[in-house]
Formats: structure tokens, sequence, C-alpha cells
């Protein structure tokens, strides 16, 4: 879907506190209709006889927001305003979380903008499958051996890692010193997350467990963020 008004990414070239102005108004006006419009929809219609029609196999096809150019990126929907396929969109590049898709009259949006933020230009596609990604971050013992209890955590469900990252550090614990680990794995929806979590803190040398998960689709990246400073 295209746009015949301004852009929201405008607001990072153009000088002028007018033209600035003239930006802003038109998408705050473009978020207004869209509220009344969203109020409408929400108005109670009168009930209707029920008809039950019958069943017709019928084709799905899952649309997913792309980067024009852009592969093996992190794209993600940002939750301020969960834009759904068709809406109008843009991508933020956030700092070490990929590119978060908003809608182009989010006032969040327009927030970072005008505080600098870099937004690229964004559509919807179709076709492509997604899966279940889980992204491990672990604080451990720099010990030897360790690497294969945690990998049997996940042999023995049948999870293979992916993009396995490990750095030492000069801090210690309990007199060792402590190591970063960082992977992602494919998930079965139906596989207990937190039981190998548990498994996983159960192991002696393994001192906070952190995991988040997410749906990724095919072609976008699998990598997990950079792991933070520990403080222990």
């Amino acid at each position: 879907k295209t746009s015949t008004g301004p852009k929201l990414d405008w607001l990072q070239f153009v000088r002028t506190a007018s033209a600035k102005s003239k930006i802003k108004a038109y998408f705050r006006k473009l978020y207004e209709e869209k509220k009344e419009t969203q109020k409408l929809e929400e108005t109670p219609k009168p009930q209707l006889p029920k008809i039950i029609p019958l069943k017709t196999k019928t084709e799905t096809t899952e649309y997913f927001p792309t980067i024009s150019g852009a592969s093996n990126i992190n794209i993600s929907i940002a939750k301020c305003c969960n834009p759904k396929p068709f809406d109008e969109i843009v991508g933020y590049i956030s700092r070490g979380r990929g590119i978060k898709i908003h809608r182009v009259d989010c006032p969040n949006l327009m927030k970072i903008v005008e505080n600098g933020g870099k937004v690229v230009e964004a559509h919807w596609s179709k076709g492509k499958e997604k899966n279940l990604y889980a992204f491990f971050k672990l604080t451990v013992q720099d010990v030897p051996g360790l690497i294969y209890k945690i990998a049997g955590v996940f042999a023995k469900r049948n999870i293979s890692f992916e993009n396995f990252h490990s750095s030492s550090k000069k801090k210690k614990f309990k007199g060792r010193f402590l190591a970063y680990i960082r992977f992602s794995c494919k998930l079965d929806p139906k596989i207990n997350l937190s039981e190998i979590v548990k498994e996983l803190e159960s192991l002696e040398e393994v001192v906070k467990v952190r995991v988040s998960k997410r749906w990724v689709y095919e072609g976008s990246s699998t990598e997990s963020e950079e792991v933070e400073s520990e403080s222990e």
C-alpha cells in the first residue's frame, strides 16, 4: 500500500520549523482519523439471525513486514501500535534489537523520530513461513566440559543450537572465572520451555539463565541480542 502524503522519515531531513510542523500535523490528523474509525467499528450493531455457513476450504496467506534491500536482520512488530497487514508502516532501527515495525501514525514513533531516531521504509510481503525461536543468555563458571552438559539438556529433546557464542570474563564467582554463553534454537511450540530453564539452572556451574522467545520469519536473523554486562 502506498501513500501520497508525506513520509515520517522526512522529519530527519527537513530543516525549517514550518516544514516539520506541517509533517507532524499531517500524522496527528491521520492518527485522530484512525481513532475515530476504530470508534465507529466498535459501535454495537443490531443482532441479526445467526447463519451457519457451509464449511469451505479456503487458502490463507500470511503477510509479514520486510525492509527493501535488507536480509538477515531481526524484524519484529512494535507492541505500542501493533500494526496489522496493509497498515502503512515504517521500521525503526533500534540499537541492538534489530528493526521494530511501527504504524506511520504511531505517537511513540513520532517521538522517536523527533529525538533523532532512524527509520526506514517497510512494506508487507506474503508467503514466508515463521518458526518459534528461543534465545538463551547464560552466565556460567568457565570450566571444561560444561558445554557438553548444556548441549545434553537440548539433545535429549532433539533440539539443535544455532548462533552459538561464548566469551570469558575476568570476573570470578565462587573462585572460578565467569563466561557468558548465548545461542538460539528453533522450538516446537509444544515444548515446555520452563522445564528446559529449570534443568539448566540445576547445573552446578550455571549461575544465571535468561531466555526470551519470539516468532521468526524464514530468512530473518536468528541471532540473539548482545549479552549485557553482569553485576554478580
